[in-house]
């Protein structure tokens, strides 16, 4: 069974008296952690599925009083239920009309119960989702595993991993014999993801082919939740075709993340700017879906970053490094990974790899900075003391970062340090500090509300 930080979160609630929503994308593992952690902790749980059992959706849309939905709730129940046990009502974004709002409120309220929902989609299915109640409904967010909660599914104990994060703290370099093993768990981290079946089928068979079975189911799925997002879109009664952008803009993450700019190439799925306005909300659904994430342009490195975001260019990456390492199986990145081979570039995916820990470790808001003059930066954040520029390299010329030295040179801007993640091992030379790639996972910051970054296409036909 893999270990997951969703467990601590989950026992910090059991503390308190609210209903708990957990949300996250298809696959990440909600279902599985919650029902072990009822069965850890009451002894009595009832778990609803509105995906398997729809007919129970109008019992929630439907009931007046807390009192009448607790009547129909307890008679699903095979047998009497103790005060304090738990209901677990799972896909719960299928109950598109439910006021969860409401519903937590008056079930908090009423006290004889816990309450746990759970859905995939919930950014985009549920009503007045993004404003919940303070004292009756907390949230957590569910990712795929990260490289942490890899490094448990490889059996690394919590010693290994203190000592890596005083590596981190402290600035000194690895263990060489523990670097080279953590380099190769990375590359297979790389190609296998952190879906917890894609972890489990390698974990069974240490066959990369199985791993590949379940991620082709996934990415089915995700396919088959945007045709269904495309075929609810009306316009006069008419199903939307120009909706079905939205699945040329999921099909193409991968190959316009493993371009040489990296950049999502807006033109390639519109051909004129009046639709600017309905590609906007595509690229809003897929980060809303927690299908994709979104890394900005900003124009200049300063705080705050978000009044500098330059909305027409962004990276478009997966949710899941592994999916988009079995999207790009045709162009040979999994034997040049395992190869260490310099004919195929594989940056993409060790981008897509930071910019998924990032994402899952609090840094909401991803950038990327961009100049004529200084160059490409590929991550720009707000570190835990201040802006922080950040440089991947997948190769041996990690030492060559034209566009961080350009930066750093210029005093206006004030930035002290820049960071490279790499294969290589700790070092710092003069005012950049090296990294290992795998060491990433330690960079975190504290959870912060989400700041909505609109995607601006007023001038989408204009130069990239």
């Amino acid at each position: 069974m893999l270990k997951r930080k969703v467990q601590k979160l989950l026992d910090e609630w059991l503390k308190g008296k609210n209903a708990l929503l957990v949300d996250g994308a298809r696959q990440v593992g909600k279902s599985f952690s919650i029902r072990q952690f009822a069965k850890n902790n009451f002894s009595d749980f009832v778990e609803l599925n509105l995906r398997t059992s729809p007919d129970l959706i109008p019992v929630l849309n439907s009931s007046k009083t807390s009192a009448d939905l607790l009547l129909r709730l307890k008679s699903l129940s095979p047998h009497p239920l103790k005060k304090g046990s738990l209901f677990f009502i799972d896909e719960i974004q299928e109950a598109k009309d439910c006021d969860l709002i409401t519903l937590s409120k008056s079930l908090v309220e009423e006290g004889s119960y816990r309450y746990i929902f759970s859905g995939s989609l919930l950014g985009v299915t549920l009503n007045n989702i993004n404003s919940y109640p303070v004292g009756y409904l907390d949230e957590i967010k569910m990712y795929p595993l990260d490289f942490e909660e890899f490094l448990w599914a490889f059996q690394k104990d919590d010693e290994t991993i203190s000592y890596l994060r005083n590596c981190f703290f402290e600035r000194k370099p690895v263990d060489n014999f523990i670097h080279e093993r953590l380099i190769k768990i990375l590359e297979i981290y790389v190609l296998v993801g952190g879906m917890p079946e894609a972890v489990n089928e390698f974990l069974k068979s240490e066959d990369l082919k199985a791993s590949s079975l379940v991620q082709k189911a996934i990415v089915t799925g995700y396919e088959q939740d945007i045709k269904n997002h495309v075929n609810q879109m009306t316009v006069g009664g008419k199903k939307e075709g120009l909706a079905l952008k939205l699945s040329s803009i999921f099909e193409q993450i991968p190959e316009q993340i493993n371009s040489k700019d990296k950049r999502f190439k807006i033109k390639s799925v519109i051909s004129n700017r009046s639709q600017s306005q309905e590609v906007e909300d595509d690229f809003n659904w897929l980060t809303k879906a927690d299908v994709a994430i979104p890394v900005f342009n900003v124009s200049e490195p300063t705080n705050p970053l978000t009044i500098n975001v330059n909305r027409r260019l962004l990276k478009l990456f997966s949710s899941d490094v592994g999916l988009l390492s079995y999207q790009l199986l045709p162009t040979g990145v999994m034997k040049a990974i395992l190869s260490n081979s310099e004919n195929v570039n594989y940056g993409a995916v060790y981008e897509n790899f930071v910019a998924e820990e990032l994402h899952s470790h609090g840094f909401n808001n991803l950038y990327y900075y961009s100049n004529k003059k200084f160059g490409e930066l590929d991550f720009i954040i707000n570190g835990p003391s201040g802006i922080m520029p950040i440089e991947i390299k997948s190769g041996k010329d990690y030492k060559r970062h034209v566009a961080l030295d350009n930066l750093l040179k210029e005093k206006n801007y004030g930035i002290k340090e820049g960071f490279v993640f790499s294969k290589s091992n700790f070092k710092k030379e003069g005012n950049i500090v090296y990294y290992p790639l795998y060491l990433l996972d330690f960079l975190r910051n504290e959870p912060s509300d989400y700041i909505n970054t609109k995607l601006d296409l007023s001038s989408l036909m204009g130069k990239d």
